[in-house]
């Protein structure tokens, strides 16, 4: 299915039907966001991705029509080098949103779109199903095939044109360790027994570059 309509079926889905959905102007958004010309890895690659991945866990999720919403959105706001990228996304999920979606899925939408938040350290694990599945599927391509890892490496490289190559190499390292010093990278068990042990040899490999 093409991914606006996919995006369209969910949106519609999801609605109160009390008034418009307002569903193309919000794939509008969706479209002219991720394909913003500074993007290279959050592109709406990026978000076909996740979805291919939601699907194959689908039977696993508690709410999956949540968790797909907040993979639309959860990097619709990207700006290199901020910190509150998701937090904005998340803002934006909740500014089209309202009067259309229910109330309490919105705010659980949020919350997952602020889950995604793994690459700030200081940030609490997930505890939730729904959000560690949407934490799970957004590192999901940490398990691809390794040249297919490498890619998006440099996708990631593309988008931060503003640090030196000694600082892209020091801040990357820094989060791959994270993910490495972490008992499991994982948190569901789909992901974990289908994932772990590659993501580990990729991040491990792609250290070896970077160090």
């Amino acid at each position: 299915m093409p991914l606006e309509s996919r995006f369209s079926q969910l949106w519609t889905q999801c609605s109160t039907g009390s008034t418009d959905a307002n569903t193309e102007d919000v794939w509008r958004h969706i479209h002219t966001y991720y394909g913003e010309k500074h993007r290279a890895y959050h592109t709406l690659r990026h978000i076909e991705y996740c979805l291919q991945a939601l699907d194959l866990a689908a039977n696993e999720v508690e709410q999956p029509s949540a968790v797909e919403l907040s993979i639309w959105f959860h990097d619709i706001i990207y700006q290199p080098g901020r910190a509150d990228n998701e937090q904005r996304s998340a803002e934006f999920f909740q500014t089209v949103s309202e009067g259309i979606l229910p109330d309490t899925l919105r705010l659980h939408v949020t919350h997952l779109i602020l889950a995604t938040m793994h690459h700030h350290h200081n940030i609490s694990p997930p505890t939730s199903s729904d959000s560690q599945f949407m934490v799970d599927i957004d590192l999901s391509s940490f398990g691809l095939e390794e040249d297919l890892f490498g890619e998006n490496t440099q996708a990631l490289r593309h988008e931060q044109p503003e640090l030196s190559d000694e600082e892209f190499r020091r801040s990357t390292a820094a989060f791959f360790k994270s993910l490495l010093a972490r008992q499991r990278i994982f948190y569901t068990a789909y992901f974990f027994e289908q994932l772990e042990d590659k993501a580990r040899k990729n991040i491990k490999n792609a250290l070896q570059h970077l160090i």
